[in-house]
């Protein structure tokens, strides 16, 4: 049996699995599956798939409608980063579930004086890891026949230490978290390159699989850097500038949109979550030419979050789009 992803046919016996062409984390439907060696589907789920579901902006997404996993886990966000508690610049963690949200100090300060006697430490942060610095302080110290004294001047044993713990000042804060989020473009590269092969063995079948075009989307998504993740004349989020004409049409609210479009060669469209994008010709393009679709092609809906399946040829999605345009503009 061939597997599109391989590249090559497998003996009798070797194990075969369902594969979503849109993962199903990302709000993939069941409907839209192919069959790929076991093996490298396991594979490629870690490395190609996953670096692009755990991108933050994707992750929000997914959080905001609230898909889950092949396992049914929830999603949550991190929106740690840097924030500014009590005048001290702090990393946190800050994570959300569909039923709370944790604040954590992520890197706990502590700050040493010295003393005629010894030290003074202030230790500032989440108040279970300073618990912990304090108590292996204390620790430390008794070991060395030392002692630990609290502002006053008191000897501290373990209970005494649990007291000032528990007097410690806390504050409940809301702090504004400055995040740097940057977009990692060969796994860009390497997930729509993987989705890409994918759509053209499904709707093409293994004419597509086995041609060039075939093999520079598989050379693409086993690259790690710019140069080996290249796609002649293709164009991915977040450099779609050279396509953002063709690709307007394919952002549907609520949705994700692919399929393969009519062409010499044909060229694979897809949007997902209405933002992230991507075109990409499924076979070699002449020289002095640009990859231009035909008129035709079969388009796949997928509406979110119920992954529901909508099977379109290119003529009626594009009156469906054009009719979700109108109603939208009403809205507004």
């Amino acid at each position: 049996m061939y597997c599109i992803y391989c590249g090559s046919d497998h003996e009798e016996g070797v194990q075969f699995t369902d594969e979503h062409v849109v993962p199903y984390a990302l709000g993939g439907a069941d409907a839209l599956k192919i069959r790929v060696c076991r093996d490298l589907n396991n594979s490629l789920g870690g490395l190609v798939d996953k670096p692009f579901i755990e991108m933050f902006p994707v992750r929000a997404h997914r959080f905001f409608l609230g898909l889950c996993g092949t396992d049914g886990t929830e999603p949550t966000l991190d929106l740690g980063g840097e924030s500014l508690i009590q005048g001290q610049k702090v990393r946190v963690a800050y994570t959300i579930t569909k039923d709370s949200r944790e604040l954590k100090i992520a890197d706990p300060s502590v700050t040493k004086t010295p003393t005629p006697d010894g030290e003074h430490w202030t230790v500032f942060g989440d108040p279970e890891k300073v618990r912990k610095i304090l108590e292996g302080k204390l620790k430390s110290l008794s070991a060395k026949s030392k002692q630990m004294r609290n502002e006053a001047g008191e000897v501290l044993d373990s209970e005494g230490l649990a007291a000032v713990l528990s007097s410690a000042k806390r504050e409940h804060v809301n702090p504004s978290v400055v995040k740097t989020v940057t977009a990692d473009l060969p796994a860009c590269r390497r997930f729509f390159a993987k989705m890409a092969l994918a759509a053209g063995h499904l709707v093409l079948g293994e004419s597509f699989s086995k041609s060039v075009g075939a093999d520079t989307l598989r050379k693409a998504l086993r690259g790690n850097s710019l140069e080996t993740t290249e796609i002649p004349r293709a164009h991915t989020w977040p450099q779609t500038g050279g396509s953002e004409q063709v690709l307007s049409a394919f952002r549907m609210k609520d949705s994700h949109i692919l399929g393969v479009l009519h062409g010499e060669p044909p060229i694979f469209v897809a949007c997902l979550f209405e933002t992230y994008d991507a075109f990409i010709p499924l076979g070699p393009v002449g020289t002095g030419r640009s990859p231009r679709p035909a008129q035709g092609g079969r388009i796949f809906q997928i509406e979110l979050p119920s992954r529901r399946l909508r099977d379109h040829d290119l003529s009626d999605y594009l009156l469906a789009w054009l009719e979700a345009q109108r109603k939208r503009k009403n809205e507004v």
